[in-house]
């Protein structure tokens, strides 16, 4: 993964600084919607060099999902 810019409009600081603090609550959201984000990754069906964004990634599952079928995924988020 690489960072691009780590700039956050101050009226996205509050949403950026919830989402990014993780945790248990963060992990059992995330855990929650694990199917749903593996099915529609699937529904997308990527292909081989297909170029791929994934706006709000959150934990880049569905990045990674459509990566392991060979697109080419840019992943970008408001949280770090």
């Amino acid at each position: 993964m690489t960072p691009c810019d780590d700039t956050v409009l101050g009226h996205h600081r509050p949403a950026a600084t919830l989402w990014g603090k993780g945790g248990r609550d963060y992990d059992d959201v995330s855990f929650s919607i694990s199917d749903a984000l593996a099915h529609a990754a699937q529904g997308l069906n990527a292909r081989e060099g297909e170029r791929i964004l994934d706006i709000a990634t959150g934990t880049g599952w569905s990045a990674r999902n459509a990566a392991r079928r060979g697109a080419v995924v840019t992943g970008v988020d408001i949280a770090p």
